[in-house]
């Protein structure tokens, strides 16, 4: 694919995905794959009324998502910015996009909560929000998703 030009020396490394993947891409890859498992585990404990851990995992979640975006997905993004700009009706670069604004948006509604919720056993306030956990819900696993389907695209010839 032509965006796979711009990466130039930046893909030349080995990793898990195939002969191109980066080892952070790999890292990011089980980031999303964990942040991903920790939302399910959370509303498992939410469904099982056990509010209180439902919101540690959520906390620990968001704390793995912030970390990802700061250390793999703003570094990535400088590099396949360009590409991204220079082929925008590229498969790769509307993934790319979508997995973005739902990443940035999912971040910013999750501290929103987080920090409204700061850790209290009274779940009262968060019932009145959980409209917008839902909806952050969604979105997360949108942009997790998409995240994954990043990877594929980049790093795997599935969908070549």
């Amino acid at each position: 694919m032509k965006w796979k030009s711009f990466l130039g020396a930046y893909a030349e490394k080995k990793g898990c995905g195939g002969p191109v993947a980066l080892w952070i891409a790999d890292l990011s890859l089980v980031l999303q794959i964990s942040i991903l498992t920790l939302l399910f585990v959370s509303l498992g404990l939410k469904l099982g009324g056990k509010h209180f851990w439902h919101g540690v995992l959520m906390l620990s979640a968001l704390a793995l998502h912030t970390a990802s975006i700061l250390v793999v997905m703003v570094p990535s993004l400088m590099v396949l910015g360009q590409s991204i700009l220079t082929f925008p009706s590229d498969r790769f670069s509307i993934v790319s996009i979508f997995h973005v604004l739902f990443g940035v948006s999912a971040e910013i509604m999750a501290v929103w909560l987080v920090s409204a919720w700061h850790l209290q056993r009274d779940v009262g306030p968060c019932v009145r929000r959980k409209k917008w956990m839902r909806v952050t819900f969604s979105f997360w696993v949108a942009a997790l998703a998409l995240g994954v389907l990043v990877y594929v695209l980049l790093y795997t010839t599935l969908l070549a």
